[in-house]
């Protein structure tokens, strides 16, 4: 009798995002969740993190996996796949820009017989009038939907359409017809000064330093400013308060490392540095700057066992380090362990810097942080390079791209 009273929930079709890095999927995510954030959770299998999402009105649950970018992700992504059951769907995401080389290289990769399948051609506005005979041509030849999007600018119209695309989504031909696409007008990615084969790299270093040094330095002086207040308005008018009790007691509550005192300096030095080297991080990820600096400095981090894409997370630990773990989680699986180790050995946490500072200060001589910063630096470089030295070759990425600079979007 309940059982006919009470409607059980239809299981949710599972909806996977697939692609090269930069290829548009964040955007493509976002556009169809409204958020840039879902529920993260590890592929089975691995460590490497996908991101979920559910659209309940279209009985839908997004995953976005990590953008491919040496071998192991596409094994990772791969992974993913295996998992679905058949009523699941997979959207390719290719740059419209670039679909004629990514493309055949993309399906080469992965195994998506027997799949239902959507593609989904990005920075449709930077492609000319000749996309829509390359759309054409790849639903003839794929015999799967074709949809071009400026994924950046979605409305309400675009959600629908590949909401009903999803829902009508097909297995692509077992041998696809890619011989001869028709070629299309496209604008090509700025140059900048990141591409430059002499100064490239030390342009790239000092744009990444800034990025991270000014936060944290901002962070610094704002935390110095907050605790004399917090000292003034907070503590001393509870060390009065409870001038009175058992003198143990006061000194475990509000002693120079009392649960109170220490609690509230805690958050006062840790959480300006973590908000403002994310909103650093945000902004460089979505202005596309963040990808022309780690392309920049790829090969150098790959002398050492890593890729241009681990320095996000290494410099975040000059923040955070739990913050650096956790945003290691998206680095790729071959790298990951390395990673880690990279920040165990070569960050200092916010605390540390504190310290640091406010020891050489007092000794007269705060220059010495700047040489004691680039030993922690080279010890963690030297350790990471010497435990993954058989590994290099693992870092080479599969494909490379330049990624558009734009405006950030108005909701980081």
């Amino acid at each position: 009798m309940l059982n006919s009273v009470v409607e059980q929930p239809e299981e949710l079709r599972k909806v996977v995002l697939v692609g090269f890095e930069s290829a548009g999927k964040s955007a493509l995510f976002r556009g169809l969740t409204g958020r840039d954030t879902g529920e993260e959770s590890n592929v089975r299998g691995s460590t490497v993190t996908i991101r979920r999402a559910e659209l309940l009105e279209h009985q839908l649950e997004l995953l976005d996996t990590p953008g491919i970018r040496m071998k192991d992700d596409s094994v990772t992504t791969m992974l993913t796949l295996k998992q679905l059951a058949a009523g699941d769907t997979v959207i390719l995401v290719i740059r419209g820009t670039d679909v004629v080389q990514e493309l055949p290289l993309l399906l080469g990769m992965l195994d998506v017989t027997g799949k239902n399948a959507v593609l989904v051609l990005t920075f449709a506005d930077k492609c000319g009038p000749e996309l829509s005979a390359q759309v054409n041509y790849y639903r003839k030849g794929l015999g799967i939907s074709v949809l071009p999007l400026n994924t950046r600018e979605m409305d309400g119209n675009a959600q629908d359409l590949i909401c009903r695309a999803i829902v009508a989504a097909r297995s692509m031909k077992r041998h696809p017809e890619l011989a001869s696409p028709p070629e299309s007008s496209v604008i090509e990615p700025q140059t900048t000064m990141f591409e430059h084969t002499v100064w490239g790299r030390f342009v790239a270093l000092a744009a990444l330093v800034l990025l991270f040094a000014a936060p944290v330095y901002v962070a610094y002086l704002f935390s110095g400013w907050i605790q004399s207040l917090a000292d003034a308005w907070i503590l001393e008018p509870l060390h009065r308060m409870t001038a009175g009790l058992w003198s143990p007691l006061q000194a475990i509550m509000l002693g120079d490392y009392g649960m109170i005192s220490l609690g509230l300096y805690s958050f006062i030095w840790a959480f300006p540095v973590v908000f403002l080297i994310g909103v650093s991080v945000a902004v460089t990820e979505e202005s596309g700057l963040k990808d022309r600096i780690t392309d920049s400095l790829d090969g150098w981090m790959r002398k050492i066992g890593l890729n241009g894409k681990d320095l996000i997370p290494v410099l975040s630990g000059f923040g955070c380090n739990v913050v650096a773990v956790f945003q290691s989680r998206t680095c790729s699986s071959c790298t990951r362990k390395a990673c880690v180790s990279m920040i165990s050995f070569g960050s200092a946490c916010s605390y540390q810097i504190g310290a640091s500072l406010s020891i050489f200060s007092s000794g007269g001589k705060p220059w010495l942080f700047f040489p004691y910063m680039l030993v922690l630096v080279l010890a963690g470089a030297l350790h990471t390079r010497l435990w993954n030295r058989n590994r290099l070759d693992e870092t080479l990425p599969l494909h490379a791209n330049r990624t558009f600079l734009q405006k950030p979007h108005g909701t980081l």
